[in-house]
């Protein structure tokens, strides 16, 4: 879930969650809106104060669906995927 989305449904501000993780407001404001990426210990708080809801995936894109689409251009068929193909 893209970070704006958990801050609607819990009905947090900027300013509230960036105390939350320990970062001021305008680093939460950049994560949002124009795309720069949490560090690593950033990255950490957000996905435990978001309860997993949010994570590096979702500031990356990387999603279930977006590997579909790169499976249905022949990429690397689904059959040959193993963890060794990535090395």
């Amino acid at each position: 879930m893209r970070l704006e989305k958990f801050l609607k449904l819990e009905k947090l501000s900027i300013p509230e969650f960036a105390e939350m993780i320990g970062v001021n407001k305008s680093a939460v404001f950049r994560y949002i809106h124009e795309g720069s990426i949490p560090k690593a210990p950033v990255m950490t708080k957000i996905y435990l104060v978001t309860r997993g809801a949010v994570s590096a995936n979702d500031f990356y894109r990387l999603t279930d669906q977006v590997f579909d689409v790169e499976l249905e251009k022949n990429i690397l068929p689904r059959e040959e995927l193993h963890a060794d193909s990535f090395r």
